[in-house]
């Protein structure tokens, strides 16, 4: 929790939207339709823009697939939430983003790979299909929803530990 934390206060700071407006003139002839861009302008919003904000824990909840206690414990500890305010969309993308690269990262480190020995590994070989004969009930069942499953029955090794 605490890596997310710091990820969050280090995030890109949330600016208020900007609306770009350009104007082109279109000139129709013979040969097709011509554009030339004429002017362009960049409004930014005055003050604040009242927003029905959403609730940042159910939103964030879908985006990072954490306890609504985990999110809720990240967001009061961070330093960040007067941003939210600003523009509640860009946040909360930015917040799901940096929660689920943390997550990436510590489920990385969490893998280890461990050697077998020579007789435990199996190879393509002793998993192929080919020297399984099926007989239903025997080595071979049959799912119950044959129209859900994506085999009418499925072979087993019967020998198998």
């Amino acid at each position: 929790m605490r890596q997310c934390i710091e990820a969050v206060n280090g995030m890109l700071p949330v600016r208020p939207p900007l609306v770009t407006s350009e104007r082109a003139s279109l000139a129709v002839n013979d040969a097709g339709v011509d554009a030339e861009g004429t002017g362009m302008s960049v409004v930014g919003t005055a003050g604040r823009v009242a927003y029905d904000l959403p609730d940042p824990v159910a939103e964030l909840q879908d985006t990072v697939g954490l306890t609504r206690r985990t999110i809720a414990a990240i967001l009061e500890s961070c330093t960040r939430m007067d941003e939210f305010e600003v523009d509640p969309a860009t946040f909360l993308a930015q917040v799901g983003e940096k929660i689920n690269r943390v997550k990436n990262s510590l489920i990385a480190q969490g893998i280890t790979y461990v050697r077998l020995p020579e007789d435990e590994w199996y190879t393509m070989r002793d998993l192929d299909p080919g020297d399984l004969t099926a007989y239903l009930d025997q080595n071979a069942w049959k799912p119950n929803f044959v129209a859900k499953s994506l085999y009418t029955y499925v072979i087993y090794n019967i020998n198998s530990r």
